[in-house]
């Protein structure tokens, strides 16, 4: 196959391919970023003479998984995405995965923080959108020529598959977690530490087969296609076993103890640890049900729903708006709470009734629906209407809407 030919295999399966100079990695001319190639002028930019090809990331939320070293491949077994669209080269096989986003995802880079000589920092790229929050890289794909001479070839040339920005988000994270975890934690204490470390999981709300598949992913980077999967496995149950049972488990405490501080940090940032009191909780007694007859119904205080909205939104309640993305639901939830606070008919046809409202906005930063911009230029008036805004950067501990934490603060907020 040229790579005319591969340029047209690619623009028939919506990729933007990007010519690049034979056995080099980056465009050799500016602007390549607004470049749009199609059949039109294909053959400008691709004569079918030796010559490397890139595809844009970004177009269509595309993302690539940049496997930089032998052990993120090991622990990508594990904890990585399964997808159609995989390549590399001999010396590094398997070490470009594609996917898509559903919404627009931000590159992000792992590195050792303390790399043991001889090791690379790099574990891996997620690559999509650059700094900007546009397209601004490329990946060199098949039948490109690496510039070691090898050829770049696919293992698979099928479609990348969709997944939730935050489910590939948390892959490339634990897939470096796993690749440190294994470089720092010295013969003679791992054992300890593997049991530590799936006692901090417990007490933050991992499920078992997660922390398994986490702990796995270790074991495989450790000793590859000799890993004792099943003693993985393990020392997770035993683990969460005691901690359901109520008895005394390590956990971040002790694991630690085991690592370089600057490690254990960023561990903990991926893996979005949090520091816990070193003791299980003690086992809580349940509360069983009430039973009462059917007679007994009228002396109790039956508290009747109200319209908030009319035909929409009652209370006491609680309602869940899911459409796809960029279908509205920033800019409903908006106006049902602009409307709400001044009393006015939602739409000018739904009538209200006027009531407290709180805006708590997790927004996309690359989003085109901000709940700044749009409550700015409400003709309603906002000025006592409080707004929460959360920014999901890269901050080393920031409120999700699933900490425990987050109904306490919701509800401190409400009253």
């Amino acid at each position: 196959m040229t790579t005319l030919d591969a340029a047209r295999w690619y623009l028939a399966r919506k990729f933007c391919p990007i010519p690049i100079p034979y056995k080099e990695k980056a465009p050799a001319f500016a602007g390549w970023q607004e470049l749009q190639i199609d059949e039109s002028n294909v053959t400008q930019y691709f004569n079918g003479e030796r010559q490397n090809i890139g595809v844009r990331l970004g177009d269509y939320n595309l993302c690539d998984f940049d496997l930089d070293v032998e052990e993120a491949r090991w622990a990508w077994m594990e904890v990585g995405l399964d997808t159609g669209f995989i390549f590399g080269h001999a010396k590094n096989p398997n070490s470009h995965h594609f996917v898509y986003t559903d919404v627009p995802a931000r590159t992000m880079q792992f590195d050792d923080p303390e790399p043991p000589e001889g090791m690379k920092a790099r574990i891996l790229e997620f690559r999509s959108y650059g700094s900007h929050g546009k397209p601004g890289l490329q990946t060199v794909v098949p039948p490109s020529t690496h510039p070691s001479g090898e050829p770049i070839e696919f293992v698979k040339a099928g479609e990348p598959t969709t997944y939730e920005k935050l489910v590939a988000e948390t892959a490339a994270r634990h897939t470096a977690a796993a690749v440190v975890l294994a470089r720092h934690l010295k013969e003679g204490i791992r054992h300890q530490a593997f049991l530590s470390l799936a006692g901090a999981l417990v007490r933050n709300g991992w499920h078992e087969e997660k922390a398994a598949m986490l702990v796995r992913a270790v074991y495989r980077v450790l000793w590859h296609e000799h890993a004792r999967i099943d003693e993985a496995e393990k020392e997770v149950a035993t683990t969460f076993e005691k901690h359901a049972r109520g008895e005394d488990t390590t956990g971040l405490r002790t694991l630690s103890g085991f690592l370089p501080q600057a490690v254990f940090r960023k561990i903990t940032q991926w893996l979005g640890l949090k520091e816990d009191a070193g003791n299980a909780p003690a086992a809580k007694t349940k509360a069983l049900p009430e039973m009462i007859y059917a007679f007994t119904l009228k002396d109790r205080t039956i508290v009747m729903p109200e319209l908030l909205i009319e035909d929409l939104l009652t209370t006491p309640g609680l309602y869940l708006i899911t459409a796809p993305s960029k279908a509205g639901k920033t800019i409903l939830s908006v106006q049902m709470a602009m409307c709400l606070a001044n009393g006015i008919a939602l739409f000018d046809n739904y009538k209200t009734i006027q009531a407290p409202a709180l805006l708590l906005e997790w927004d996309d930063p690359m989003g085109n629906a901000s709940i700044k911009s749009m409550v700015l230029q409400c003709r309603a008036s906002r000025d006592s209407m409080p707004f929460y805004y959360i920014h999901p950067g890269d901050t080393l501990d920031p409120l999700n809407f699933a900490d425990p934490q987050f109904a306490p603060y919701l509800e401190e907020k409400i009253r």
